[in-house]
């Protein structure tokens, strides 16, 4: 008995190793884990494998060339919006998205409540209607992102909220991507460096089913990511249940499935391109980002620090307005955003219409 156990588990690990080594595609590194075999394996098991192949496919650190990719590559941006019943800034996003290769997948908690014909035929024609908090704004972010997948030229994935504004023009965060060919972006940290409330509410919760060290959080949860390690993600959503009673559901399960499947952090830049802030003080008050005015002030001193979108704005900002701020403070964006203009007054808008609670 105590031999055949012992073969067993070479046998198993022998598997493992030839998966990993193996040609896989793209979307799965993984293996195929839709195969009978792996179909009697437990949750765990299945993470655990996935776990063990990206450790051997980073051990083995091929000698072979990567195709090289110019500046010049294709990028095509798929907005992906997790809305409730409107996308409160729907003008300065048509107005972005002008002339450029950017399409919209929409997600509505109560999308018969959408009165804007452009939305409606954005929105998927279903809903999980997800709460506050809540493990199935997983499902909303991941059925955007698929339905973005199925276009192929589709090169990056964003997304956003209502509550989400562009800061700058869509033709130069177009090119800093071509900057950055393959690339994913995310501010992270991993359960090293979390906090006493990640370490009860997060990491505890997840490592008595993923790998310690796999697990990590992104903040904001708003991310970008590139087609490959959208694809990838995409391959193991069977993982969305485990995540039902995290804080912050959203924010953890796409970068530890990043890290999971081998693409954090080596093909991850650690910094997000949109902005979020969130209170300092009371704890009942750091659970939502900050809400800010739209000015000139903060958008120079936003698009300074690398980033190309912002939250949180619920008030209707004018069109024009905003055009007038962006382009003003438009410039040349590579690893660092310089503003062409250099008054720092702080010219509040117009008083707007508010939004609707």
């Amino acid at each position: 008995d105590h031999y055949t156990g012992v073969m067993s588990d070479f046998q198993s690990l022998f598997s493992t190793f030839k998966e990993a080594l193996g040609p896989q595609s793209a979307s799965n590194p993984a293996g195929n884990n839709g195969s009978k075999k792996d179909g009697s394996l437990s949750m765990k098991e299945k993470i655990d494998k996935i776990w063990r192949i990206t450790q051997i496919k980073k051990a083995k650190k091929s000698d072979a060339s990567l195709p090289s990719t110019t500046n010049q590559m294709k990028v095509k941006v798929a907005i992906c919006a997790t809305i409730i019943d409107e996308l409160t800034h729907e003008p300065i996003w048509k107005n972005w998205a002008r002339d450029n290769e950017v399409e919209f997948f929409v997600h509505a908690k109560y999308p018969e409540r959408i009165r804007s014909s452009w939305l409606k035929t954005k929105v998927l024609p279903f809903s999980h209607k997800p709460n506050w908090n809540d493990f199935r704004v997983i499902k909303a972010m991941l059925d955007t992102m698929k339905e973005a997948l199925n276009d192929k030229s589709t090169t990056h994935i964003v997304f956003v909220t209502e509550s989400c504004v562009p800061i700058t023009k869509a033709e130069n965060f177009i090119e800093y991507l071509r900057s950055y060919p393959d690339k994913s972006f995310m501010k992270y940290h991993d359960s090293s460096t979390g906090t006493r409330f990640d370490e009860l509410e997060i990491w505890s919760k997840l490592s008595k089913t993923f790998p310690l060290p796999s697990l990590h959080k992104a903040l904001p949860g708003w991310i970008t990511i590139c087609r490959t390690h959208a694809e990838q993600i995409s391959a193991h959503d069977e993982f969305v249940e485990s995540f039902e009673h995290v804080w912050a559901p959203e924010e953890v399960y796409f970068p530890t499935l990043m890290a999971l499947t081998g693409a954090l952090p080596d093909c991850v830049e650690n910094n997000s391109l949109t902005f979020a802030e969130w209170p300092s003080g009371r704890l009942d008050n750091k659970a939502h980002p900050i809400t800010f005015q739209f000015n000139r002030r903060i958008i120079e001193e936003w698009q300074g620090r690398g980033h190309f979108f912002a939250r949180k704005f619920v008030e209707v900002i004018d069109v024009d307005y905003w055009n007038d701020i962006v382009n003003e403070c438009a410039a040349g964006f590579k690893r660092q955003h310089v503003c062409n203009n250099g008054n720092d007054a702080d010219n509040e808008q117009p008083q707007q219409k508010k939004h609707k609670p």
